[in-house]
């Protein structure tokens, strides 16, 4: 099995998530955030794709949700990040 590497509330160990058999997930050492991004990612088939991608990947990854929002320019790329 690949690696877990959503980041868990710790900050050493990995969150992770169960699926129930409702479809809701069950979390363990995942912070608020990660929980309410990967809730929502859950909702739909593209969704839940993306989250097990997160899950899979051999790159560690840090969810949170922020208010600011950035905007970055690279020549002509503009890249937008809201909240």
């Amino acid at each position: 099995m690949a690696p877990t590497w959503v980041l868990g509330a710790d900050g050493k160990n990995a969150a992770t998530s169960t699926v129930n058999t409702d479809g809701s997930l069950t979390w363990k050492n995942a912070t608020a955030d990660t929980q309410r991004i990967g809730n929502d990612l859950n909702e739909t088939a593209t969704g839940r794709s993306q989250l097990e991608k997160l899950e899979k990947s051999d790159i560690k990854v840090s969810l949170s949700i922020s208010s600011k929002d950035n905007t970055e320019r690279n020549g002509n790329k503009v890249s937008r990040t809201y909240g």
